[in-house]
């Protein structure tokens, strides 16, 4: 969208969009009770075997209650002054003294009947698992985790809770088996491993309530319908202890999800996107690791006790995403084949670091970027909305002084790069979000 020639670049534009020029008061109380227990009996045989039992039992509840209120100028008649919305103005332009009168502009409520919601969810789990090895090149575990889950969301009007509340309602009972074996040779691993788990949708994606996407400033509504999904877990890795605390690591690993939950964009309103269950959807990927200090270069050019200090950790994935659509989302959603929402074709993360144990230094730089991913599943033809690759750059930096001080710095962000969200061949959103800068002193006994 262009800029008038009477605004500038920052400027604020008045829209006359519902949910614009509105001021939201929110307060939203969360309470955790959790418990374990975990035992573990090691037994050995000779000098060759052993293996351990390892029990365990947890409980966790927690409880929510959430509530908004909302507040907005409405025009309830003829606007009074010289006000053309036609134009493009600026909130100053549109609301002033004059145009504030009960003819005009009234600041009124406008809060919503499904602005409240009250949450609860019990999980207790309990888990067994066998562990065991011979010498020092195999290493063998299984085990079992059984969760049971209760989750209980209600949405309602906080002016007459009990009309028409939006109940939701999710019990799971599941049983998560779990197995994995080392071969070890020299100073070489081979790893590979099955596992079982879930992904439950959270209180705020269960309440039928509409709220603001913080990050990608974007309206969210959640689907009181939604299921858990149920994640099938393959890997396979090879290692490489080439030096001490040194190593390279290659591996590959598949994921098979089962209702996997992803967001979309709600067909009846296109600035409001919503979460809904899909069919299902598998990953496959490959994954590289390097970690190493750069005392090679001091072997080369001298001063090794200095560039030892040094070090350099990377890891680069790439992931090959489908989706499966059930018929009922085939006939909505505009896309039939597309990777899953949220997932990137590829991440990389790169640290260049320094650790003077003697002098108590230990400063990093660290980079991270990603491929393009869907943020928003489009529905009857608009395109899916992508947010473009970001790449970021952190900085940390921590210095002890005497036996108990210790100073820490830290820099988020600093290239500040854009955030761009598209759309087909159009830019939807672009922001960025600033740099942060943390400074501590800590005294530690």
């Amino acid at each position: 969208m262009s800029i008038p020639k009477h605004l500038e670049e920052d400027d604020l534009i008045f829209s006359l969009r519902n949910d614009s020029n509105q001021r939201r008061w929110s307060e939203l109380e969360d309470n955790s009770d959790s418990w374990n227990v975990d035992l573990v009996q090691p037994f050995a045989f000779g000098s060759r075997m052993e293996f351990d039992l390892r029990v365990g039992f947890s409980s966790v509840e927690r409880e929510r209650d959430s509530g908004v209120r909302r507040f907005a100028f409405r025009s309830r008649g003829p606007i009074s002054g010289d006000v053309d919305l036609r134009r493009n103005l600026n909130p100053d332009d549109v609301i002033y003294d004059e145009t504030i009168d009960p003819r005009g502009w009234q600041l009124g409520e406008v809060t919503i009947a499904t602005d409240a919601y009250s949450a609860d969810q019990t999980i207790d789990s309990s888990y067994f698992a066998v562990n065991w090895g011979l010498d020092d090149w195999l290493r063998l575990g299984g085990g079992f985790r059984n969760e049971r889950s209760s989750q209980s969301v209600t949405t309602f009007d906080q002016f007459s809770p009990d009309r028409n509340p939006i109940e939701s309602e999710l019990k799971t009972r599941d049983l998560f088996p779990s197995l994995s074996a080392t071969l070890m040779f020299g100073d070489h691993q081979v790893r590979a491993a099955y596992g079982e788990t879930t992904n439950r949708p959270d209180f705020k994606e269960l309440a039928d309530t509409l709220f603001k996407d913080p990050v990608l400033d974007r309206l969210v509504k959640g689907n009181p319908e939604l299921i858990s999904a149920y994640i099938t877990n393959y890997d396979l890795r090879w290692d490489w202890y080439f030096d001490q605390g040194e190593f390279v690591s290659l591996g590959a690993f598949y994921k098979d999800f089962t209702d996997p939950i992803e967001t979309v964009i709600l067909a009846s309103a296109s600035q409001i996107t919503t979460y809904r269950n899909a069919e299902a959807a598998e990953n496959f990927g490959v994954e590289f690791e390097l970690y190493t200090d750069l005392d090679f270069i001091g072997r080369w050019w001298g001063e090794e006790s200095w560039w030892e200090k040094w070090y350099v950790n990377t890891n680069y994935a790439w992931i090959d995403s489908t989706i499966e659509l059930s018929e009922r989302d085939s006939a909505v959603l505009t896309s039939a084949s597309r990777p899953l929402q949220g997932q990137s074709p590829y991440v990389w993360n790169f640290q260049l670091g320094y650790d003077d144990l003697d002098r108590g230094i230990n400063t990093a730089l660290l980079y991270n970027v990603f491929g393009k991913r869907i943020v928003d599943v489009g529905t009857n033809g608009a395109p899916d909305i992508y947010q473009q690759p970001q790449p970021s750059l952190d900085f940390v930096y921590s210095q002890e002084f005497g036996q108990h001080w210790k100073f820490k710095f830290r820099v988020r962000n600093l290239l500040d790069s854009e955030v761009e969200i598209t759309q087909g061949d159009k830019t939807r959103r672009s922001f960025t979000v600033g740099r942060e800068y943390t400074a501590a002193l800590e005294w530690s006994f």
